[in-house]
């Protein structure tokens, strides 16, 4: 069991290093429908503090996406950190 742990944490990438959210959980999210980035702060709080994260996940949703994420209003505290 402990190895396996050790294994699922080597495997995932921490996309927001401030509230700890990894590729897998907002891939998930894009899969449940969630499709852009104010939709993954919604749901998963992700670029809901400095945002650095930001491109990584409009990134992700444009590979979902196969185009271009259109810019959109984002809440107030990820827009002052920008």
């Amino acid at each position: 069991m402990g190895l396996n742990l050790i294994f699922d944490y080597n495997n995932r990438m921490f996309v927001c290093i401030c509230l700890g959210v990894t590729d897998q959980e907002i891939s998930n999210a894009i899969e449940e429908g969630h499709d852009s980035v104010y939709a993954i702060n919604r749901e998963l709080g992700a670029a809901g503090c400095c945002g650095s994260c930001m491109p990584t996940i409009e990134a992700m949703l444009d590979t979902h996406k196969g185009k271009s994420q259109s810019s959109e209003e984002l809440p107030y505290y990820a827009a002052a950190a920008g």
